[in-house]
């Protein structure tokens, strides 16, 4: 589970730099949450790229299988008649572990599907709260900046006769 293993430190390390980062969006927070969807669309390619790569490779497993099962066949006259049926038990036998092995291959590569797109979610959310904070705080700057405004200008006409 390669992929899981760098997607959490990564969710932790944006997460972490929100709590750091104090009442104002550090300029380094964008960029990391810019890099992190950069690794994951990373990993999303590399993922499809092995899910391409393990499909052959089973395809040639299944192939392999069935030619080493056909020759068996083919030269079972000059085989033992043991050889020949303990042959077929193991055809079959390599089939079912051969399958099972896929499968358990595809729920992988699904978990790390699943694991890509949360991370993805994550990463949105994220950009979406920096702008919001972001956003927080200028409205509240302006507020302050205005609410100063208003009591300086009170001074000044409470001060003028």
């Amino acid at each position: 589970m390669k992929c899981a293993s760098r997607i959490v430190p990564l969710s932790a390390a944006v997460w972490m730099c929100f709590l750091v980062g104090g009442c104002s969006t550090p300029s380094s927070v964008p960029l990391l949450v810019n890099v992190a969807g950069k690794v994951i669309q990373q990993e999303q390619q590399h993922l499809s790229d092995d899910s391409q790569r393990l499909s052959q490779w089973y395809t040639q497993q299944r192939s392999a299988l069935e030619a080493g099962f056909n020759a068996d066949l083919a030269a079972r006259d000059q085989l033992d008649a043991d050889w020949v049926a303990q042959g077929a038990r193991v055809y079959v036998t390599a089939r079912e572990m051969l399958l099972e092995h896929e499968l358990q291959t595809k729920r992988q590569i699904e978990l790390r599907q699943e694991n890509l797109r949360l991370a993805g979610e994550s990463l949105d959310r994220a950009a979406i709260v920096l702008q919001q904070q972001d956003q927080l705080l200028w409205s509240a700057t302006r507020l302050r900046q205005w609410i100063d405004q208003q009591l300086e200008n009170s001074t000044h006409t409470e001060t003028t006769p």
